[in-house]
Parts: structure tokens; C-alpha cells; sequence
């Protein structure tokens, strides 16, 4: 076997090596995020009605837009157990 073709097994070997290697990595530190999703709303007024509402009674509020709709969320955990006691 010639050095190029070496070369070029050690390199496609390395690099296989790298990328399974960062993923494991990067796998091995994700958590999972939970939410307790209260509504999706179109109009901004009723957002904010619910979102007053959910304060008012204690709640911490979440809200984020995607595609025109208003999304609110009352709860954000890592744990699932509570998410699931509460909403």
C-alpha cells in the first residue's frame, strides 16, 4: 500500500473518529426543557389578557411569536414530573 493511500485511510479514519466523538459529546451535555403551553392566540390583545391573567394568579409567563400567532407558556422545567403536577 502506497503513502497517499494510507494517508488518505488515516484521514477519512480520523475524521469519522472527530465527528462521532463530537457528537457524543455534544449529546451527552443536552438536557430536555419541558413547558406547559396555556394557548395559542392570533390577536395580541387576548395574549396579553391571558398573560395578565396568569400573573395575576402567581403564574410566571412566557411568550414568544412564531408565524403571527402568539404562543403563551406558563411554566419552563427540566423536570417533567413537575411540569405535569402542575398544568
Amino acid at each position: 500500500m502506497t503513502f497517499k493511500i494510507k494517508l488518505i485511510l488515516f484521514a477519512i479514519g480520523f475524521s469519522l473518529f472527530s465527528m462521532f466523538g463530537f457528537h457524543f459529546i455534544c449529546q451527552s451535555h443536552m438536557k430536555n426543557i419541558y413547558a406547559c403551553q396555556v394557548g395559542i392566540y392570533s390577536v395580541e390583545e387576548n395574549k396579553d389578557a391571558k398573560v395578565s391573567q396568569l400573573s395575576s394568579s402567581g403564574y410566571e409567563t412566557y411568550t414568544y411569536i412564531k408565524e403571527n400567532q402568539y404562543y403563551v407558556l406558563s411554566m419552563i422545567s427540566e423536570d417533567l414530573s413537575e411540569i405535569e403536577k402542575k398544568c
